[in-house]
């Protein structure tokens, strides 16, 4: 089962605390059968790809608009170099493209 963390944008993992995305589910919160479930139904406003992605701990592989730059990068890691982002994407609003 999983929850909603409104302040990350993400779903965590009821679950005990350890694995990434692990808490215990604090009472009473709704609870969502899946990471997927939890994300479209409790965070609505989040990009999809963006909570799905973030609540296990991985990036989209997708697009964003970096507008301080003006152009579009891609969500993954940064170490990787461009055409990623220099720095992780964190606008959990933001549209999420699949190409650029």
């Amino acid at each position: 089962k999983s929850y909603a963390n409104y302040e990350t944008g993400t779903c965590f993992q009821d679950c005990a605390p350890g694995p990434f995305g692990c808490a215990i589910a604090p009472p009473p919160v709704q609870l969502y059968d899946t990471i997927e479930g939890c994300c479209a139904e409790s965070q609505p406003s989040v990009n999809l790809a963006y909570c799905t992605s973030r609540s296990v701990g991985d990036l989209t592989e997708g697009w964003v608009v970096d507008w301080t730059k003006m152009k579009c990068v891609k969500d993954c890691d940064p170490d990787e170099g461009p055409p990623c982002a220099e720095s992780i994407h964190a606008d959990k609003w933001a549209t999420i493209f699949e190409t650029p």
